[in-house]
């Protein structure tokens, strides 16, 4: 029965005979050299239950892909910090120039008005906005960089905010780095060169956070 019950199975296998090692097992199989047909099962067993990690070309474009869009989304970050420094680098200057004799025309146009209630009023309202604008700028501290220094700051700053930005770090340190990247943030509009240089030599000590 045994030996009828090998039979089969060998017939069922003989469709696989274009391969190598089945054809080998068939071949001792019908020479009756079981014990050494049984050693090639076993062989031909282990190594085909192996895994194999398979690589998908498509995930690996994906991944590069995604990559792409990282570093242009990093960039695009980058280049609406540095316009919103500008802008504020400006207006600040700006302010200390020429907010007191701003101040001054507002508060004339502001009596120009003084027989028409709403119009003084409105006039009052803009000359009450501006000095506020011109007193929080006067107390706003702004350190004076050479254009080496400003090089400097511009690329610390780049890769500290890399390290710290909170879309950039797990979960477990978002609010850690959300409160360093304002942080990091003030000094770099304050041109403070040795606070920046401070805070990226702590995290790249410190190894906070890290990427996902």
């Amino acid at each position: 029965m045994k030996r009828y019950e090998l039979n089969q199975s060998a017939n069922k296998l003989s469709e696989y005979y274009f391969n190598s090692d089945i054809a080998a097992i068939l071949n001792d199989i019908k020479n009756k050299e079981f014990a050494v047909a049984l050693q090639k099962i076993q062989n031909f067993v282990s190594s085909n239950q192996q895994i194999t990690t398979y690589i998908d070309p498509e995930i690996i474009g994906l991944k590069l892909e995604l990559k792409l869009l990282e570093n242009q989304l990093n960039a695009f970050d980058n280049e609406k910090i540095e316009l919103e420094k500008l802008l504020s680098d400006f207006q600040h200057r700006h302010t200390i120039e020429l907010g007191d004799i701003i101040l001054e025309i507002l508060r004339i146009r502001k009596l120009k008005f003084h027989s028409d209630k709403a119009k003084f009023e409105e006039a009052e309202n803009d000359e009450n906005q501006y000095r506020q604008q011109v007193e929080s700028d006067k107390k706003q501290q702004k350190f004076d960089l050479s254009e080496e220094e400003k090089k400097e700051l511009k690329k610390k700053f780049r890769i500290a905010s890399v390290i710290c930005h909170p879309d950039k770090v797990n979960d477990q340190f978002k609010e850690i780095a959300q409160n360093m990247f304002i942080e990091l943030k003030k000094a770099y509009d304050e041109n403070d060169l040795k606070k920046v240089s401070e805070i990226l030599m702590d995290l790249e000590k410190g190894n906070y956070f890290k990427s996902k």
